[in-house]
């Protein structure tokens, strides 16, 4: 069971219990309201019978007409006279009237008057006493009227009771929904933040809330930099910033793959030549710098021309996609010319290799490095540039 419900089946049985309670109580309190007067109309009653029946000077038959005349004149369930010893003399008794209220209201709250007695004389002689006792069943009416108007009362305001407690209930519901409609929101990407209720216990599960959501976004955040570095680290050369190998190799396979690609494409491969001893002759720090003079060049294609793309194979190894027919052996014979401008700055044996082909895009990724690879030795093999479409040169 949810935590509303079980808080509305709460304030259900308070409501209930209060209504009981209240009934309960006022009715009890009516009943003994009811049966104080009954004892004191008893007991007036019999003072006022007695007196009259005291002015008779003890004639029985007097007596016994004046106690008829009482009985059938007012609602009494008996009207005795007894002598001076306590017996019985005359009596006037009927049946307990039913009146309106139901049976099973009459048992709960039976109201039980004592009956009202006083002294008979005749001067200074006492000729005994008159007992009378009234009917109570127009008290019983008049309690279960009352009853029922404070039942009809108290349930109105039981009803607008429930009816606010209800919408109290919503009212707290609400911050609740937004909190879980907030962690919801976490999970989806979502990092809103809710606006404090004035509710304290709720203002503080708000805030509390907040923080969490603000705490895990910014967790998320510092974690979503440090996975763009490793995948910087991961997809790009340190040195150069150029694609490595697997990431070029996964770039080619997706360009050759793509539906609105030219039917027939280009790749350069770049080799470096004798990086092993350039390292030994020149220094780490010296082949670094032309590494990048190399990689500035072919950074030229990718930033002028959309869809190119350089990755780093290897050491020296570069390559250069590009998607346009017929330009390879032109863009090969630019390098070269570019680099030829360049690379002497770093002293003599420092040269390059370029090997160039156009296939169509059909064919697989492993076809198109091997062609470039052979391209690549014949250019090395022969140590001069060629700009064909598959014969390769060298520089």
């Amino acid at each position: 069971m949810s935590l509303m419900r079980q808080i509305a089946w709460l304030v259900l049985a308070v409501v209930l219990a209060a209504l009981v309670g209240a009934v309960g109580l006022s009715t009890l309190s009516l009943r003994q309201l009811m049966q104080t007067q009954l004892e004191l109309k008893n007991a007036d009653n019999a003072q006022s019978l007695a007196l009259a029946l005291s002015q008779q000077q003890g004639d029985a038959e007097l007596i016994k007409l004046l106690v008829s005349a009482q009985f059938d004149t007012g609602a009494y369930e008996f009207v005795r006279w007894r002598g001076a010893k306590g017996e019985l003399l005359f009596e006037r008794a009927g049946a307990a009237a039913q009146g309106r209220s139901p049976a099973w209201f009459r048992d709960l709250v039976a109201i039980d008057a004592r009956p009202g007695v006083a002294q008979l004389s005749n001067g200074w002689n006492a000729i005994g006493s008159v007992e009378l006792k009234s009917q109570s069943s127009y008290a019983h009416d008049a309690l279960w009227l009352a009853s029922r108007r404070l039942l009809a009362w108290l349930l109105v305001v039981g009803i607008v009771a429930a009816v606010a407690a209800s919408a109290g209930l919503r009212r707290i519901r609400r911050p609740l929904d937004a909190a879980v409609a907030q962690a919801e929101g976490v999970l989806a990407g979502s990092y809103r933040q809710l606006t404090e209720p004035r509710v304290p216990e709720l203002q503080r599960l708000t805030r509390a809330m907040n923080a969490m959501v603000q705490r895990v976004r910014e967790l998320f955040e510092a974690q979503a930099g440090q996975l763009l570095v490793l995948r910087e680290q991961v997809h790009h050369d340190a040195l150069t910033g150029v694609s490595t190998r697997k990431h070029f190799l996964a770039e080619l396979d997706a360009a050759l793959q793509r539906d609105d690609g030219p039917a027939v494409a280009g790749l350069v491969l770049l080799r470096l030549r004798d990086l092993a001893g350039l390292n030994a002759r020149l220094g780490h720090a010296a082949v670094d710098d032309v590494l990048l003079t190399v990689v500035a060049a072919l950074q030229a294609y990718p930033e002028s021309v959309p869809g190119c793309r350089v990755g780093r194979l290897n050491g020296g190894d570069f390559a250069l996609w590009l998607p346009a027919e017929g330009v390879a052996a032109e863009s090969a014979q630019a390098l070269a010319d570019a680099l030829r401008a360049s690379l002497p700055a770093f002293g003599a044996g420092v040269q390059v290799a370029l090997g160039a082909v156009e296939l169509p895009r059909e064919r697989p990724g492993s076809v198109w490095l091997g062609e470039a690879d052979a391209a690549l030795a014949r250019a090395e093999h022969l140590g001069e540039l060629r700009g064909s479409s598959t014969a390769p040169r060298a520089t």
